[in-house]
C-alpha cells in the first residue's frame, strides 16, 4: 500500500464513514476508510463490485461525489472523484433520487 500512497498528489485522512455507491438502480453500501479531496479508499461489503463510474454518496455529510475506479485489492479499491455536489444545497431534480438516499439515513 505504501506505493499508492507515494503516488498520491495530497495525504488522505483517515475516516470511518457510511456511504452509498449509486449505479443505476444498484445502491450498495461501504465504508470510506481516507479521503482527501481528489479521491478515497472504501471498504466494500461482502461480494460487492464496483463499476468503472459512479456516485459516491457520504451519509453524513450528504455530499455526492462522481468517482472513477482507479484501483481494487477486494475488499478494498481506490476511486478519484470527478466532481462534488453538496445535496443540501442542490434544488435541481436530477438529484432528487441522490437526496431521497440521503435523507432516508437521516440527513
Amino acid at each position: 500500500m505504501a506505493g499508492k500512497d507515494e503516488r498520491r498528489r495530497l495525504p488522505r485522512l483517515k475516516t470511518r464513514l457510511s456511504a452509498k455507491v449509486v449505479h443505476g438502480e444498484t445502491v450498495l453500501d461501504c465504508v470510506i476508510k481516507d479521503k482527501n479531496i481528489l479521491g478515497a479508499r472504501l471498504l466494500l461489503g461482502e461480494g460487492a463490485a464496483v463499476p468503472g463510474v459512479f456516485h459516491l454518496l457520504q451519509l453524513k455529510s450528504g455530499e455526492l461525489y462522481e468517482a472513477k475506479l482507479v484501483w481494487t485489492s477486494y475488499p478494498e479499491c481506490g476511486v478519484a472523484f470527478t466532481s462534488t455536489t453538496e445535496l443540501s444545497k442542490e434544488t435541481s431534480p436530477e438529484f432528487a433520487r441522490f437526496k431521497k438516499l440521503w435523507v432516508g439515513v437521516g440527513g
